[in-house]
């Protein structure tokens, strides 16, 4: 076979004519949007009225063991889940994988609705570790298959309409479920009825959304990410999401540990924190897409690392909550702006046939990530969270530097 040297536009070199007009203007993307809202308020209205159920009525109250225990089952599923589900998103037809994940997560809320009736908080604990589980592979496929939906120059903004569609169909189910007053029989039903649409959805999809044994004509097979370029601009994507968000896990915990025990809320320091990193999030997610129309990649990263360091030396010189939740929302600000493009790159630069993999693997990255940076402060530096603090700016501002000597060069594809 002749192999000819092409250049194919990347979602980094055509960025600039991509708007969120675009991405609306696709058919395919607002089916799956759609059918993500429906799954997604289904499932936090389930997984909420779960968490009620077992924690409070079978567990008799959030005891140190029960909140243990529901963070392992929150966690764990999605790490061993992981790698499972990018192998499967890339070895079956994604629009099937995902009509028999969501046919089963219906048949789990179905069955949820018998464990008040078994009494046990295994029960319960099974059944929300199957549905996150589920959930993961859910995520996986959908990811890969956007590049099948929107054009390369459209997957930063599609990335984060699916992260905005998530996360206001997860307030709805959460809205829902507290309207419900909480009561597992009356959310199982319509949460059953919205697993199943999206199900049928998915499997009838008309667009083809990639996976299955066959190998894309547009890449050699045995060349995973095409180009020596396009491996570099995966790599420092990836090293870029991986260090960003261990600094952050830092810093998220040693916000938390001052908050509580210098600071008087209302609320935790946890909760505080999350509501503030939401925040963050919910703002990077609305304006990433704008900035990587106007911005290159490579300089929206710099940026991010430049902007964290100034938020963390600030809350360093003054040791105190406010300015340290303050601080927290630029963190998760720039973060979110890191982890879009970091998806949107593996989505356009990594073959189909292994997109699924990179996904999950990128996800799982971000995961363990974050837990190590939660760690190293919890073991190293719990009571000293002004030092912490001055060195993530430092390792921010060395990070930003690091990324101004790595030039990315132009992506060049092999088209067969």
């Amino acid at each position: 076979m002749t192999v000819h040297h092409l250049t194919r536009p990347t979602a980094e070199s055509t960025v600039r004519t991509g708007t969120w007009s675009a991405v609306r203007s696709s058919s395919g993307l607002r089916r799956l949007l759609l059918l993500q809202a429906a799954s997604r308020c289904a499932d936090a209205a389930v997984m909420l009225v779960l968490a009620q159920v077992v924690v409070f009525e079978l567990e008799h109250g959030a005891t140190a063991g029960a909140i243990g225990r529901g963070v392992v089952v929150a966690s764990v599923p999605a790490l061993v889940a992981g790698p499972v589900a990018g192998v499967l998103a890339d070895r079956w037809r994604r629009r099937w994988l995902l009509g028999v994940v969501h046919g089963l997560r219906a048949l789990v809320v179905m069955g949820a609705a018998l464990i008040p009736l078994i009494g046990s908080p295994l029960a319960g604990y099974a059944a929300a570790a199957a549905l996150l589980a589920a959930g993961t592979t859910s995520v996986t496929a959908r990811a890969a298959a956007l590049p099948h939906l929107v054009p390369a120059s459209q997957l930063v903004a599609a990335n984060a309409a699916t992260a905005l569609v998530g996360k206001i169909a997860g307030a709805t189910g959460v809205a829902l479920a507290v309207a419900t007053g909480t009561r597992l029989g009356t959310v199982v039903a319509p949460a059953a009825v919205l697993e199943l649409v999206a199900a049928v959805g998915y499997a009838t999809f008309r667009e083809d959304l990639g996976g299955g044994r066959r190998r894309s004509h547009t890449r050699p097979a045995a060349d995973p990410v095409s180009g020596r370029a396009s491996l570099a601009r995966v790599r420092r994507n990836v090293g870029a999401m991986v260090g960003h968000r261990v600094l952050y896990g830092a810093a998220f915990t040693s916000a938390v540990l001052l908050v509580d025990r210098r600071y008087t809320l209302e609320a935790s320091g946890h909760a505080a924190a999350l509501a503030v990193t939401g925040t963050g999030a919910m703002i990077g997610t609305l304006a990433t897409p704008m900035l990587a129309r106007r911005i290159q990649h490579h300089h929206l990263a710099i940026a991010s690392f430049a902007i964290s360091a100034a938020a963390m030396w600030t809350a360093a010189t003054r040791t105190i909550g406010p300015i340290a939740l303050g601080a927290m929302v630029a963190l998760s600000f720039a973060f979110q702006v890191v982890r879009l493009v970091g998806e949107a790159a593996i989505q356009d630069h990594v073959s189909d046939h292994l997109r699924g993999r990179m996904v999950s693997a990128f996800d799982a990255c971000s995961v363990l990530s974050f837990v190590a940076g939660v760690l190293t402060v919890v073991l190293c530096a719990p009571d000293r969270p002004g030092d912490v603090f001055a060195l993530l700016a430092a390792l921010h501002l060395i990070a930003a530097l690091a990324h101004v000597r790595l030039r990315p060069r132009p992506a060049v594809e092999l088209l067969g």
